[in-house]
């Protein structure tokens, strides 16, 4: 019918072998001075899980086959996201430690906020589709607050109808912060590229 419930999500991971710090500073709970050598990792997840109705509709002339030659509508698009965050960054010293001075920080970090937004699809026969995607979503309360845009456009070949061969391009910006003083998370960011898969429909 006119309603449809999809799940998605991304993951991202880094590291790096380190960088030497050219100054005297202070990531979380771990100081730093100049010639330490700081090494990071960071592991990010995101996942939507929305429900969608079809605000509009419209197909063309059926084909031999009795499948419309091409359709398409716009849905009004709702749900939640998550961002899930975990820093790591380590102080490796360039000359003897002080005594009682950290050498790491991390942060771990789970957001969640409802998203709003629009899609348009169309179809062409049973076997190729496009369609784009926008979501904005926000959420604050108290110290906590996440912010997040995106766009999603990808196409579609399936070799059986429910079962869709997909390739695609996503773009997502976020800001999350959470807490204040030396605990304080704030991260401001983007991640964008090419992706491919499967997509299920039943």
């Amino acid at each position: 019918g006119k309603w449809q419930l999809a799940f998605s999500g991304l993951g991202f991971s880094a590291s790096d072998q380190g960088a030497t710090a050219t100054g005297t500073g202070q990531i979380g709970g771990a100081t730093f001075f100049a010639g330490d050598t700081l090494v990071s990792d960071l592991s990010y997840q995101s996942f939507d899980l929305t429900v969608s109705y079809r605000l509009a509709h419209r197909r063309s002339d059926l084909n031999s086959y009795g499948v419309p030659k091409a359709q398409g509508g716009i849905d009004l698009v709702g749900g939640l996201r998550f961002h899930h965050a975990d820093f790591d960054v380590r102080v490796r010293p360039g000359v003897a430690p002080l005594v009682h001075t950290p050498s790491s920080a991390d942060a771990d970090e789970l957001f969640a906020e409802p998203v709003i937004g629009l899609r348009g699809e169309a179809q062409f026969g049973r076997s190729f589709g496009i369609d784009v995607e926008s979501l904005v979503g926000g959420f604050s309360t108290g110290d906590r607050t996440s912010v997040s845009f995106s766009i999603d456009a990808g196409f579609v070949y399936r070799p059986i109808h429910w079962v869709g061969l997909r390739i695609g391009y996503h773009l997502l910006v976020f800001d999350l912060h959470n807490g204040d003083g030396a605990d304080e998370f704030n991260w401001r960011g983007s991640m964008a590229g090419l992706y491919w898969g499967a997509q299920l429909s039943f």
